[in-house]
């Protein structure tokens, strides 16, 4: 099975198919995040009886009067989200590179 998928990836007849899956893809993800901000509506909490907002957490589970400023920046945690996949990227390459990478002829 792994193999299969392997051969049809490293297959560069196939390249043409992924690439416009992939973009597809990003579109529909796109797409949703804008139809999500778009059209998305708070409900406020029922709060079960006897229980007060004394606690002073809203429903997204940090304090009802603090705001984050990411929250309202159309985007936002996408492209948070491709930095610190960047990063990740970076930073793995480097430990490779650094730490488990050995010389051509280590084993020699």
């Amino acid at each position: 099975m792994i193999k299969k998928a392997v051969d049809y990836i490293g297959n560069p007849e196939n390249s043409g198919k992924l690439r416009r899956f992939f973009y597809i893809t990003l579109i529909v993800i796109v797409l949703l995040d804008i139809g999500e901000h778009l059209f998305h509506t708070e409900h406020p909490v029922d709060l079960p009886q006897g229980e007060h907002a004394s606690a002073n957490l809203s429903h997204k589970g940090h304090a009802a009067d603090e705001e984050f400023i990411g929250e309202e920046i159309w985007g936002f945690w996408s492209v948070y989200g491709f930095i610190g996949c960047i990063i990740m990227i970076i930073v793995c390459k480097g430990v490779g590179h650094a730490w488990l990478m050995k010389k051509e002829n280590y084993y020699d």
